[in-house]
C-alpha cells in the first residue's frame, strides 16, 4: 500500500487517509472519524470542539503520559489531576465525584495499558467522556455487548505512535457519533484555501501513514489475540514462581498494550537486573501528570505506588514462542528472588 501512495499523485492527505477514516469508522461502529498526525492533535481538536477553554476543568488521571496533559493546556483549561484505583489502574471514580464541579467540562479516561475502565459508572456521572485509547484499540467493554472501547463517550481519540497498537510512525484519530463535534474537529483540520479565516491547525495525516495504518488495521485482531497468547504464557509461568499478578479488575477486557508487575525491588535494581539477562523492561510511564505539575504527593497514594514499582516487560506480537518462554523465566526468578 505504501509503495501505491509514493507512485501515484497523493503523498500528504489524500484517498488513503479518507480510505482509513471509513475503515475505523466501520471496526470502532462510530458515525464518524477524523485521521490527525497525532494523538495529541485528535485531543486538542475535541476540545476546542467542545469549547472547552479559559475558566473551564478537565478532569484527568495522574498515571498518564504527560501527552494527555498537553492539549487541555493548549485550550488554556485547567486541568483537574485525580489518583487512579489502585486495583485496576484505571481513574479513580470516588476521586472523580470528588474533584468534579461546576466548571469541570470533560473528563478524560485513558483504558491503562489496554484494560478497559469502568466506564457506565463515569458515565452516570453526567460529564462529557473522552476515552483515550491509545493503548485499547480493539479492546471491547462487556458490560455493553458488541461495544467496542471508543465508541462509549462523547468521542475519542487514538494514537498511532511507533509503539501503540497499530504504528504509522506518528498518527492519529478522532472518532465520535456527534456530527456537530466532528464538523467542528474538521473544519480546524482544513486550515487553507478556506473563504474565511480563524486560527486552525496543520493537523492532517499523510497518505503514505495512512497507508501503513490501513495493512496494518487488517492484522489486528490478530496482533490483539498475540498479545493475549503472551499475557496467557506470563501469567501461568509467573504463577509457576509463587508471583501473584496485579492490576486486572473482574469484568474488564484487556488487549494488552503492556504487560505489568509490582517489583518488591526498586524499578532501577530491577530494570538493571533484567538488562544483564538481556530481557528488556521499563518504567511504563515517565512521570505521573501530579509530579510534573508539582502537586501534593499525598493526594495521589496510587499513582505514586504504581511509579514507585510498576515495572513493564516486553509483549510486543513478533515475539517468538521461545522468546516469550525466556522472558517469563526470567522475568520469574528476578521477581521472586529466586
Amino acid at each position: 500500500m505504501v509503495r501505491e501512495v509514493l507512485s501515484s499523485n497523493y503523498i500528504a492527505q489524500g484517498p488513503k487517509v479518507e480510505e482509513l477514516e471509513g475503515v475505523f469508522k466501520d471496526y470502532l461502529g462510530v458515525e464518524y472519524t477524523l485521521a490527525t498526525n497525532s494523538g495529541s492533535s485528535a485531543l486538542h481538536l475535541l476540545l476546542l470542539a467542545m469549547g472547552v477553554g479559559t475558566g473551564d476543568e478537565v478532569i484527568v488521571p495522574s498515571y498518564v503520559c504527560a501527552a494527555v496533559l498537553n492539549p487541555i493546556l493548549y485550550v488554556g483549561a485547567t486541568p483537574r489531576v485525580v489518583d487512579i484505583d489502585g486495583q485496576d489502574l484505571n481513574i479513580n471514580l470516588k476521586e472523580v465525584k470528588r474533584q468534579a464541579n461546576p466548571k469541570t467540562k470533560a473528563m478524560i479516561i485513558v483504558h491503562t495499558f489496554g484494560q478497559s475502565a469502568d466506564v457506565n459508572s463515569l458515565l452516570e456521572l453526567e460529564i462529557p467522556v473522552i476515552e483515550d485509547c491509545a493503548h485499547s484499540l480493539g479492546g471491547n467493554y462487556p458490560p455493553r455487548v458488541g461495544r467496542r472501547l471508543g465508541s462509549l463517550g462523547v468521542a475519542s481519540i487514538f494514537s498511532f505512535y511507533a509503539t501503540k497498537m497499530i504504528a504509522t510512525g506518528h498518527g492519529g484519530m478522532l472518532a465520535s457519533n456527534s456530527y456537530t463535534l466532528m464538523e467542528k474537529a474538521r473544519d480546524l483540520r482544513e486550515y487553507d484555501e478556506r473563504e474565511d479565516y480563524q486560527v486552525r491547525y496543520n493537523y492532517r495525516m499523510t497518505d503514505i501513514e495512512a497507508a501503513m495504518g490501513l495493512s496494518q488495521m487488517q492484522k489486528l485482531d490478530y496482533f490483539i489475540s498475540r498479545r493475549r497468547e503472551i499475557a496467557a504464557t506470563y501469567d501461568r509461568v509467573l504463577e509457576d514462581y509463587g508471583l501473584e499478578i496485579p492490576y486486572r479488575r473482574r469484568g474488564s477486557t484487556h488487549a494488552f498494550y503492556r504487560y505489568v508487575l509490582k517489583t518488591r525491588q526498586t524499578v532501577e535494581e530491577t530494570i538493571k537486573s533484567l538488562e544483564a539477562r538481556g530481557v528488556e523492561s521499563k518504567r511504563p510511564v515517565f512521570k505521573p501528570l501530579h509530579q510534573y505539575l508539582h502537586l501534593d504527593n499525598g493526594e495521589f497514594p496510587n499513582a505514586e505506588e504504581a511509579h514507585r514499582t510498576i515495572v513493564s516487560i516486553p509483549i510486543y506480537p513478533s515475539l517468538s514462542q521461545e522468546q516469550v518462554e525466556y522472558v517469563a523465566r526470567n522475568v520469574g526468578e528476578v521477581f521472586s528472588g529466586s
